[in-house]
């Protein structure tokens, strides 16, 4: 289940939520840490990057009007980590056709987080999932790329009832 979550739709923006490249630094570097949110700048360069590239990759597939809109709705930066956000930009931007977005994701996370698969709050997160349902296992992957303010709120959502859960996880993704 965990490798599904690498290569998820989430990792295709932030995946479209989020892919990262081989960036530098570590979380103390200018980019932020786990403690610094992603600025609507962030989100916007990591939007035109996978905007530019699906729309010069498959124009028929993506809208140029629409794609940026749309991917910033979907990406509030409240709760990502800007770190994280900038390298997926950085990604994405040197991706060519031929290349898997999907790669991004973990070449960021793992310069920026080589644990990250051992994190306590993802495999709460799966945890959960598979006994309540109501969300996809690829929304663990915030479990990752949230700020630690966003951690603490999954986590208070994932000690929630089951049949609260869902929405719980639903509004953190909405920035919320």
């Amino acid at each position: 289940m965990r490798n599904s979550l690498v290569g998820s739709p989430l990792t295709a923006v932030v995946l479209s939520w989020l892919a990262l490249q081989a960036c530098s630094g570590s979380s103390t570097d200018s980019r932020g840490g786990p403690s610094v949110a992603a600025a609507d700048a962030d989100v916007a360069g990591l939007c035109s990057a996978i905007c530019e590239r699906s729309v010069s990759c498959e124009p028929l597939e993506f809208q140029s009007d629409t794609c940026e809109p749309d991917c910033r709705s979907d990406n509030p930066p409240k709760w990502l980590r800007r770190d994280i956000v900038r390298g997926l930009a950085d990604c994405q931007s040197k991706l060519s056709c031929d290349d898997d977005d999907d790669d991004c994701l973990p070449q960021v996370l793992e310069v920026l987080e080589p644990n990250f698969m051992s994190s306590p709050l993802l495999d709460r997160c799966i945890e959960v999932q598979d006994q309540c349902g109501g969300f996809s296992d690829d929304a663990c992957a915030y479990a990752i790329v949230f700020t630690d303010a966003g951690k603490e709120r999954m986590q208070a959502c994932l000690n929630s009832d089951c049949d609260l859960v869902a929405g719980c996880i639903a509004n953190l993704r909405e920035g919320n």
